[in-house]
């Protein structure tokens, strides 16, 4: 059974109408063998190499100048807000400092878009507490307490506040609010 399985592949091997199919396999392989022991390697290295600058922190304008002058070129990424870095500085850059480089590479530079607003909660109904949390969440602080006698609200409960629900304040603002003392204002 052995011997009937091996002259059958031998047969098939062997075969006159294949052999232009394995001179074309094994053409295939010698190429693709020279390409990359001989031809990659030279392509990859000619032209030298550098390390990246670190422009982190940098002014757009100035990143992409030393990027200029030390033969890269410099693109603008995306712009993504970020609370660290003024409007107009490099915040990341792509391939990151330090790494070695092809002359001519790419860098990529994501640039501040200033700082996130942060956008104020409706706190009306809620308690002094529940706001407190809500206003941290939003990234803002609880302003002056004013008590104000109201039938429509019970006691402890907000009944307006000074900036508008849904404006947009810089983190860390104060926001005010007024606050139902009950149907009497002596019961605070």
């Amino acid at each position: 059974m052995m011997k009937n399985l091996f002259k059958l592949i031998s047969q098939i091997v062997f075969s006159k109408s294949l052999q232009p199919l394995f001179w074309l396999i094994g053409a295939i392989i010698i190429i693709i063998f020279t390409v990359d022991t001989f031809i990659m390697p030279y392509y990859v290295n000619n032209g030298g190499t550098l390390v990246v600058p670190n422009v982190v922190g940098m002014k757009e304008e100035t990143a992409k100048h030393i990027l200029d002058s030390l033969h890269f070129e410099p693109r603008r990424g995306e712009i993504r807000q970020d609370n660290a870095y003024p409007i107009g500085y490099v915040i990341l850059q792509n391939p990151a400092s330090e790494q070695i480089v092809k002359n001519g590479r790419r860098i990529y530079l994501t640039i501040s878009g200033g700082e996130q607003d942060a956008i104020v909660p409706s706190l009306r109904g809620r308690s002094i507490r529940d706001a407190k949390f809500a206003l941290d969440r939003a990234g803002l602080r609880q302003g002056a307490i004013q008590y104000q006698v109201s039938t429509e609200l019970p006691e402890g409960t907000i009944i307006s506040q000074d900036i508008i629900a849904g404006n947009k304040m810089k983190h860390n603002s104060y926001v005010s609010v007024v606050v139902s003392a009950g149907e009497s204002i002596d019961s605070i």
